[in-house]
C-alpha cells in the first residue's frame, strides 16, 4: 500500500511539474530565441450590435508563425474560416489559408501578414478571387489564466500581400470564446 501511495505521489508531482513547464510565456526575453504566434481561436457572434437580429456567425482563426527576434525570416501558415447563418452585406463567408510573409511581435501582441494561397469559397468576397491576395491578422495573447481576459484577434484580406515588414494593424479585435493564442516576444 505504501508503494502505491508513494508511486501516486510521484506520478502527480511529475504531472504537476510538466503542466507548469507547458505554460507559455510572452514576456520579453524568456524562453525561445525566436518570436512566434501559434494557436487557434473560435468566436461565436449572434445578433445586434454586430449583426442583424437572428443572424449568427462562427469564426475559426489559426496561426503558426515564427520569425527571428527582429522580425526577419518570417515563416509559417494561417487559415480563417467564417460562416454566417444568413447573408450579411459587407460580411461574406470566408474560408482561406496561406503562407506567412511578415510578423511583428510586441509583448503579447503579434501582427502576422501573408499571401493567401488557397480560397475554398471562390467569388464571394469583394476582393475575389482571394488566392494571390494579401492577409493581415493580429493575435493578442491574454493568457486566460486565473480569470484574465480572453485572447483576442481580427484579420482581413488585403489587395496585395505585405512584404517582409508588416503594416500596422489598427482595427478593433474581438474576444474568442474558446481556443488559445500563444505569442512570444524574444529578446533581440
Amino acid at each position: 500500500m505504501k508503494r502505491l501511495i508513494a508511486g501516486s505521489v510521484l506520478t502527480l508531482s511529475a504531472l504537476a511539474s510538466t503542466a507548469a513547464v507547458a505554460v507559455a510565456s510572452h514576456s520579453n526575453g524568456n524562453g525561445p530565441k525566436q518570436d512566434f504566434a501559434t494557436g487557434t481561436g473560435h468566436r461565436f457572434v449572434s445578433g445586434p450590435p454586430s449583426l442583424p437580429l437572428g443572424v449568427e456567425t462562427r469564426t475559426i482563426m489559426h496561426v503558426n508563425a515564427h520569425s527571428d527576434p527582429d522580425g526577419e525570416g518570417a515563416r509559417g501558415r494561417f487559415f480563417v474560416k467564417r460562416e454566417a447563418s444568413a447573408f450579411v452585406m459587407g460580411r461574406p463567408d470566408l474560408d482561406f489559408s496561406g503562407r506567412v510573409t511578415c510578423m511583428t511581435v510586441e509583448g503579447n501582441r503579434a501582427v502576422v501578414g501573408g499571401i493567401i494561397t488557397h480560397d475554398k469559397l471562390g467569388p464571394v468576397h469583394p476582393l475575389s478571387p482571394l488566392e494571390g491576395r494579401g492577409y493581415l491578422g493580429v493575435y493578442i495573447d491574454n493568457d486566460q489564466v486565473n480569470g484574465q481576459l480572453a485572447d483576442r484577434s481580427n484579420s482581413f484580406p488585403l489587395p496585395t500581400p505585405p512584404g517582409p515588414v508588416c503594416p500596422p494593424f489598427t482595427d478593433p479585435t474581438g474576444d474568442f470564446q474558446t481556443g488559445n493564442f500563444i505569442v512570444h516576444d524574444a529578446a533581440p
